[in-house]
């Protein structure tokens, strides 16, 4: 999962308020109206004109109105600021192509199924703990971006990543923006079946899935980063593909990420039987049918995050050596020419260092 995409420049976004309350209006595409809270005029996102494909929401916009996108399926990214502070009921519901959402910990009131039906909504930016959307190049660029720092997680409110992993049983990737470090955790998906017993009077759920015990680690106030950690056997119980997304998104972020974790997801990676499958996966190869068998999908993934992972691994000998030939064979076979051209030079690097290690 990259970072985010910097915000354009709003300039006239600092909206001025209507003094008729029951008027709508339109502006950057958006439908507005105003409304009151203690005798102060806020403004509230009905709406947007179509065609909407980024949606960035202006600052003095405080809700977003319930139903307000529901069923739009032309937005594939929404861009939330921390002026926003609530989302109503069902605001984002059905947005098939929806792919990302990006907000901040200062939205608290999050209306039930706002991001429900939403089928490809797979990546969730937080910015958490005074962290602003401007503030992502500057932390890019610094040594201790990534570190595993134990910074002060007290000061963060995760009340709105809570609310949408309730929200939602599919998978699901945050990338949390938090004071002096970033963290990355995926979510994966889980299904949850109520059945009747009759002859016991009961209704009984079946959970299945790795998805709802991950869940569990997310609290108001912090993350159990180490129980997170800790679940990993059970993702690579639902699918490798699964696992892999869970230790990509723990190593790339290491944010409180111990050593005995690290190498459990490191050794996932590079292991001779789940390597080949993973890169596969990677390449874009979901549904074809790799030496260990058929390459799952756990959600739609941009080329610019498959490159990024397949860099990490690359660069830091993840990939296991036999796991090359067939991925550049299928990058190829796809057209997908630059990831074709990296694996192949992963591998010469690989190849180099074993016949230097064996002279």
């Amino acid at each position: 999962m990259t970072g985010t995409r910097k915000p354009a420049a709003t300039g006239s976004s600092e909206v001025t308020l209507l003094k008729n309350d029951k008027q709508e209006v339109e502006f950057m595409n958006l439908v507005y109206t105003t409304k009151q809270n203690n005798g102060e005029e806020y403004l509230e996102v009905t709406g947007a004109k179509a065609p909407a494909t980024f949606v960035i929401v202006p600052k003095k916009v405080a809700s977003i109105a319930p139903h307000a996108f529901e069923g739009r399926n032309d937005i594939r990214e929404i861009v939330l600021p921390d002026s926003v502070t609530k989302i109503g009921s069902f605001a984002f519901y059905r947005c098939g192509c929806l792919r990302k959402i990006t907000l901040t910990d200062s939205c608290t009131d999050y209306g039930d199924g706002a991001i429900r039906g939403c089928s490809g909504l797979t990546d969730i930016e937080v910015f958490c703990g005074g962290r602003h959307q401007d503030d992502t190049d500057e932390m890019a660029n610094s040594e201790n971006s990534n570190s595993d720092r134990k910074t002060d997680v007290h000061t963060s409110d995760f009340t709105i990543i809570r609310s949408m992993l309730r929200d939602s049983d599919a998978q699901l990737t945050f990338l949390i923006h938090l004071p002096g470090a970033d963290a990355c955790l995926a979510f994966p998906s889980f299904t949850d079946v109520a059945t009747e017993n009759t002859y016991a009077r009961q209704i009984q759920f079946d959970i299945s899935g790795s998805g709802y015990g991950y869940r569990e680690v997310v609290g108001s106030k912090e993350i159990g980063w180490r129980e997170y950690d800790r679940l990993f056997g059970r993702a690579a119980i639902d699918s490798v593909e699964t696992a892999a997304l869970v230790a990509l998104s723990r190593l790339m972020y290491p944010y409180m990420l111990e050593d005995q974790a690290r190498v459990r997801y490191e050794s996932y990676l590079g292991d001779p039987d789940n390597s080949p499958r993973i890169l596969s996966w990677l390449v874009g190869a979901e549904g074809a049918v790799s030496a260990v068998g058929a390459v799952g999908n756990v959600g739609a993934m941009e080329d610019g995050t498959r490159l990024s992972r397949i860099k990490f691994m690359g660069e830091h000998e993840l990939i296991n050596i036999n796991a090359f030939p067939a991925a550049i064979k299928l990058a190829s076979s796809a057209g997908k020419t630059e990831i074709a051209a990296l694996l192949m030079e992963y591998s010469k690097r690989r190849e180099g260092s074993f016949d230097e290690f064996v002279l």
